[in-house]
C-alpha cells in the first residue's frame, strides 16, 4: 500500500496509519507492520497510531475519518474477528474500502462485498471470475455490481521508470550478460504433491513419503516424472548454454532444497526484502531477460513487468476434494494451462507439463522467449487492469467521487 499512501500524501491528504503489531496470520509475522519498519515517505510523513483490531470502531468519532482502507478487508478482519466493528465504523458514517491481493477475493461468497462500500479488484476478469465462481443470477450481478471497482493494483505502479542497468547494479549482476531468474516455488508439506512427488532427488525418499501420505495415487507420477532437481538442472544447463546469469530468488518463509541454492549465480534468500519504494522482486524483474518458475504470481509479476516468463506446469489439486467446489474451480482458471490462460498465453508467458519440461527447455533458445508486446498489453489489460494511469490514482478518483456522491446516490454511480 506503500504508493497508495504516498500519492494520498502528495495530494495534502491527512493520513493516518493504524498499525496493531500483528497479523491475522501467525505464519506470516514477518509482515507485522509498526512504524520503525514502515520506510519514510518522500514528503510528507502519515501519522502513526497504534491500534488494536477491537478498536475499529471507535476510529470514526475521534480522528473523524472520511474513508477507511485495508488490504483484503474481509480476509483479514474476519482473522481478527472484527467484521462487526467494520459495520459500525460505517454507521458512523466513514467510508470503507477494501483492496484485493490479485484474485484472493474472487473465490469468497458474494456476501463478502457487503461489509465494504467498495470492493477494489484489478481488473473485471477477477469481478467476472468471482459472479462465475458464485454461479450469480442477473439479479445478484445488478446488486453486486455497483459495490465493485476496478483499479488494476498500487504495487504495479512501481514498474513504472525501472532502469535495467541500474537494477543490475544493485543486484551485482554483469551488465552485458542475460539473466535468468528462477523464483524458487514452494516445497514444502502445505504442497502435498510437492513435497512427495517433486521435492526430492532420491526416489526412495519419494516413495517412502508417498506411502507415509498413503499417496499411492503419487506412484506412478513419481516413478515416470522427473523430479524438481531434473528440471532445475535444465535452467541451469539452459544458462550455460546462452552464457547466462542465473538469480534464484526465494522468500525467508520457504525450505529451499541444497540442489536449489547451489544451482544459482546469485541466490537470494529474501531476509532484505523490501517492499516500498521499491519490491525487492520488482527491482529483480528490471534485471531480468526471463523468469522461470511453478504457476507462482512471481510469473504474472514478470509480464506486468514486461519480461517474458515460463511456467512449469504442475499438479495444483493436492487435496481430495469435490472437482465442483467453488476452489478447485477457482484453481483450474488461475493455474491451468488452457490456452491464453493466465498460466499460458504464448507471446508472455509459456507453459510447459513439469514431465516434459526439462527435454522442452532443452530445445530451446533465448530467442524462443521474445516478447510480443501486443500479446503482452493486452495480458496486462485484460487480466491485470494495468492501464496508462497509475493504479493509485485510479483509486484516489474513485474513492472521491464515491465520497461526493450523495449517501443514497452511492452505489449507482460506480
Amino acid at each position: 500500500m506503500g504508493v497508495l499512501i504516498d500519492a494520498c500524501l502528495n495530494q495534502g491528504l491527512d493520513v493516518y496509519i493504524f498499525y496493531s503489531g500483528e497479523t491475522s496470520d501467525p505464519g506470516k509475522s514477518y509482515q507485522n507492520a509498526t512504524p520503525a519498519n514502515i520506510p519514510r515517505f518522500p514528503d510528507r510523513q502519515p501519522q502513526y497510531v497504534a491500534c488494536q483490531p477491537h478498536e475499529i470502531s471507535l476510529l470514526a468519532a475521534e480522528y473523524r475519518l472520511d474513508a477507511f482502507i485495508t488490504h483484503e478487508g474481509y480476509h483479514t478482519l474476519q482473522g481478527f474477528g472484527q467484521l462487526e466493528s467494520v459495520r459500525t465504523l460505517r454507521q458512523q458514517g466513514t467510508a470503507v474500502f477494501s483492496l484485493t491481493h490479485f484474485f484472493e477475493v474472487s473465490r469468497l461468497p458474494l456476501e463478502a462485498l457487503d461489509h465494504f462500500d467498495l470492493t477494489f479488484f484489478m481488473s473485471e476478469f477477477g469481478i467476472e471470475l468471482m459472479f462465475d465462481l458464485n454461479a450469480a443470477t442477473p439479479a445478484e450481478r445488478a446488486h453486486y455490481r455497483p459495490r465493485m471497482a476496478t483499479a488494476g493494483s498500487p504495487t504495479f505502479d512501481q514498474l513504472a521508470g525501472l532502469d535495467q542497468t541500474a537494477a543490475r547494479a544493485h543486484f551485482g549482476l554483469p551488465p552485458d550478460r542475460p539473466v535468468v531468474v528462477l523464483a524458487a516455488p514452494v516445497l514444502s508439506p502445505v504442497t502435498l504433491w510437492r513435497w512427495v512427488v517433486w521435492r526430492e532427488p532420491a526416489l526412495r525418499t519419494r516413495l517412502k513419503r508417498a506411502l507415509s501420505a498413503r499417496r499411492l495415487d503419487f506412484l506412478p507420477q513419481i516413478f515416470s516424472g522427473p523430479s524438481f532437481e531434473r528440471c532445475v538442472a535444465a535452467v541451469r544447463a539452459f544458462c550455460d548454454r546462452h552464457n547466462a546469469v542465473l538469480v534464484v530468488k526465494s522468500r525467508l518463509k520457504q525450505d529451499d532444497p541444497p540442489y536449489l541454492i547451489a544451482a544459482a549465480d546469485h541466490y537470494l534468500d529474501g531476509a532484505d526484502e523490501e517492499y516500498y519504494p521499491l519490491f525487492t522482486m520488482y527491482r529483480l524483474l528490471a534485471a531480468a531477460d526471463l523468469v522461470v518458475s511453478a504457476q507462482s504470481m512471481s510469473l504474472v509479476e514478470a509480464v506486468a513487468a514486461n519480461v517474458p516468463a515460463v511456467n512449469i506446469h504442475v499438479p495444483f489439486r493436492e487435496i481430495d476434494e469435490p472437482s465442483r467446489s467453488t476452489y478447485a474451480r477457482y484453481l483450474e482458471v488461475l493455474l491451468g494451462s488452457a490456452p491464453d490462460s493466465l498460466m499460458n498465453t504464448p507471446g508472455c508467458m509459456w507453459s510447459q507439463p513439469w514431465q516434459s519440461f526439462p527435454r522442452w527447455l532443452n530445445g530451446k533458445t533465448l530467442a524462443d522467449f521474445r516478447l510480443d508486446s501486443t500479446r503482452a498489453d493486452e495480458y496486462r489489460q485484460h487480466y491485470l487492469g494495468m492501464e496508462a494511469t497509475p493504479s493509485s490514482q485510479r483509486i484516489l478518483d474513485t474513492i472521491r467521487d464515491y465520497l461526493n456522491t450523495p449517501v443514497e446516490a452511492r452505489h449507482a454511480h460506480v
